[in-house]
């Protein structure tokens, strides 16, 4: 629950018009996240702060991350790649959204620099509760 309380007040702030282009899109990944993402540790983003009018597409750049241990582990790896790839299909999908690149590294290949340049996004945080209570929205995250 304290995890989960602290995500409430810091969290990666997304323009307004992108987090309701992904919102259906990612409610799609969210089942293959929990099923298989235990092995993913992170997803990165890169995306421009400034909202975009209607027709104007959100061009990003994603990135998933897993521990060494993962990245050498073939079926752990073959996981982490299916959780990141429902993810990379679902923003494809979305409508004004423009995926440019993704791609899945071990945290050893994430430099200091690339993470600067990235923000970290939890797709499990919805912008407001949508029903049910916070501890029943924390249990459906997948466990580290």
């Amino acid at each position: 629950i304290p995890s989960w309380l602290g995500r409430r007040y810091i969290r990666t702030a997304l323009p307004d018009a992108f987090n309701v282009r992904v919102g259906g899109a990612i409610k799609e990944a969210r089942a293959s996240i929990t099923e298989f993402g235990d092995n993913l540790d992170a997803l990165y983003i890169i995306v421009d702060d400034d909202e975009k009018p209607t027709g104007e597409p959100f061009r990003i750049v994603l990135r998933g991350t897993v521990f060494e241990s993962v990245w050498t582990d073939g079926s752990r790896r073959a996981a982490a790649q299916q959780a990141f790839n429902a993810v990379e299909t679902a923003l494809a999908g979305a409508d004004g959204i423009e995926v440019v690149d993704s791609r899945l590294l071990s945290e050893a290949d994430v430099s200091l620099h690339d993470v600067r340049a990235m923000r970290r996004w939890d797709i499990f945080d919805d912008t407001s509760v949508r029903g049910g209570s916070p501890a029943s929205r924390f249990a459906r995250r997948p466990g580290r």
